[in-house]
């Protein structure tokens, strides 16, 4: 029995802390106020959906979560929900400022409207500068805290959302960074979670799905909001105590793998970028070498290179060639099939990257025949 409590307790790596989750009512801030709830702390979850909110507090525990509405555009509503924290549970250790929410998507600049563009940076930036303003003015006097944001893959890429809410995005990282360095020399540390999408609300009404379906075929389709939820509580503990300003991207190596995210634009990868080198070097080196041996390139020529005359000192540099040749076209062809892989996961079908890939295959094809033919 004692040491089930033991290991009980040190599994709670929240405990005896406070929490307010704005946002708390949406996927992943309810999923968030139930973990938290799990590992000890006590939370006030804060947003405009009060049915919503009460219900989840009933759910998760009455007497660990509470709600209270806020809209966290109104600086006020945001005042009073950090002070009626403080007085509900005595502090302050914990300031998620999850709100957020996104448009329908305008790729087209000029269909774009000032008011829905200035709406989602009032939501996403402002909620989040007033949390943590807010936070920080009962943080600070004691020394210590966390405040975490919540961010999105679109904080660090492009083309993937509308341009009001990459723009938020972009800029809710550069206000992670900034206090991030006002607020560590008094103990406050400040981070942001950027997960992929996840099914929630929003993302279904935003992609047009029903309320149970879900996108199908992605490798990326099996993050829940529960996965984003365990790094913030990460982010929140103090397993955490030396993190500070960083951008926990959540995404299954989304933003690492891929450099194409809309069907229509196509971008070259680094991986394509480095198989066009690698042949621009293999191609060089043999130009180079046809050079140094005096040996003509048109198809006459290779008769002459059955029975060549060289001197020993030319045999060990053809050899060497020959060999560092034979390295370059392998790591060539390792590069092309993991470059058709890569391809293969981001399900991306454009003509201009098969077309491109089919030419270097044609052209390592043709580089190891005449490899051949020069043996």
């Amino acid at each position: 029995m004692g040491s089930t409590s033991i290991l009980s307790t040190v599994a709670k790596r929240l405990e005896g802390k406070v929490a307010l989750i704005t946002g708390g009512a949406g996927g992943l801030g309810s999923a968030t106020a139930n973990l938290f709830c799990q590992h000890g702390a006590k939370v006030l979850i804060a947003d405009i959906k009060d049915d919503q909110g009460h219900k989840i507090c009933n759910h998760i525990s009455p007497s660990n979560a509470s709600f209270i509405h806020c809209d966290v555009t109104n600086e006020s509503d945001v005042e009073n929900a950090v002070n009626t924290a403080v007085s509900m549970y005595g502090k302050l250790d914990i300031m998620f400022n999850n709100a957020g929410i996104m448009d329908p998507k305008k790729p087209d600049i000029l269909n774009n409207d000032r008011a829905d563009f200035d709406n989602i940076l009032r939501v996403n930036v402002t909620g989040a500068f007033l949390g943590t303003k807010h936070a920080t003015r009962v943080m600070k006097p004691v020394g210590q805290g966390s405040i975490i944001n919540t961010a999105s893959v679109c904080s660090v890429i492009g083309g993937v959302a509308t341009h009001a809410y990459t723009c938020s995005k972009h800029a809710l990282l550069g206000l992670t960074r900034n206090t991030a360095v006002e607020l560590g020399q008094h103990g406050i540390r400040v981070n942001c979670v950027s997960p992929y999408a996840f099914p929630s609300y929003q993302s279904r009404n935003l992609l047009g799905l029903k309320e149970n379906e879900w996108l199908q075929g992605d490798m990326y389709s099996n993050l829940k909001a529960e996965d984003v939820a365990q790094c913030v509580v990460y982010l929140a503990s103090d397993e955490s105590k030396f993190v500070n300003g960083h951008n926990l991207i959540v995404d299954g190596g989304f933003t690492v793998l891929r450099s194409v995210f809309e069907p229509d634009i196509v971008i070259m990868s680094r991986g394509m970028l480095l198989i066009v080198l690698m042949l621009i070097m293999i191609i060089t080196s043999q130009i180079e070498w046809r050079q140094q041996l005096g040996i003509d390139s048109d198809a006459s020529s290779r008769e002459s290179l059955k029975q060549p005359q060289f001197s020993k000192r030319e045999e060990v540099v053809k050899e060497k060639i020959i060999l560092t040749q034979e390295k370059n076209i392998q790591r060539l062809n390792e590069l092309v099939r993991s470059l058709k892989e890569q391809l293969q996961l981001c399900q991306c079908n454009n003509e201009t990257i098969n077309g491109t890939v089919s030419s270097l295959t044609e052209n390592i094809i043709e580089l190891e025949q005449q490899q051949i033919l020069e043996d």
